[in-house]
């Protein structure tokens, strides 16, 4: 990447994180867009957050991972903020089982679904306060738009009922 575009991106960057409420709504409605893939046997949807939001959140998680990871260990998480991330955690796991230790699996089925929005923005307050303002733009000012490809190749658009999983952003926070 050139030096000119690598600082127009951190600059548009800042700006969208720090003073995202005066930019308008049909900006975060760009935003907050996501491709929606139905995956496996049951068609599960995923929606995934486009590129530049990807951007965006990364970076940012990026800057503040040292202290993310922090509190993700004081509560017990893993994997989350640190290098090789759940690789590690399913590594030592198996290691550990090798050679006899018992290991207690919990499925979090639909946990996602299940997880109450405003006791994430609090979580995010508490622990991560510079992340509020950028958060609550993108979770709670509109619903996404979700891009889904039909079977026939038409594209289809949908509201979300929930919000965009796939984000850096909102897998640190639900981890909190």
């Amino acid at each position: 990447m050139s030096d000119d575009f690598s600082e127009t991106l951190a600059d548009f960057s800042y700006k969208v994180f720090y003073y995202g409420d005066e930019l308008p709504d049909l900006f975060w409605g760009f935003q907050t867009s996501a491709s929606l893939s139905a995956l496996g046997e049951k068609k599960r949807p995923i929606a995934v957050g486009g590129v530049l939001r990807r951007i965006i959140s990364g970076s940012f998680c990026r800057q503040y991972k040292q202290g993310i990871a922090d509190i993700f260990e004081a509560s017990n998480q893993f994997g989350g903020g640190v290098p090789g991330g759940v690789e590690i955690v399913a590594s030592t796991a198996a290691l550990s089982h090798q050679q006899g230790s018992t290991i207690l699996s919990f499925d979090g089925r639909n946990a996602y679904n299940s997880i109450l929005r405003s006791s994430i923005l609090t979580a995010v307050a508490t622990h991560t306060p510079h992340l509020v303002k950028y958060f609550g733009n993108l979770y709670a000012r509109i619903k996404a738009k979700l891009l889904f490809k039909m079977e026939d190749g038409s594209i289809e658009m949908v509201r979300s009922q929930r919000e965009v999983q796939q984000d850096a952003i909102w897998e640190g926070s639900v981890s909190v």
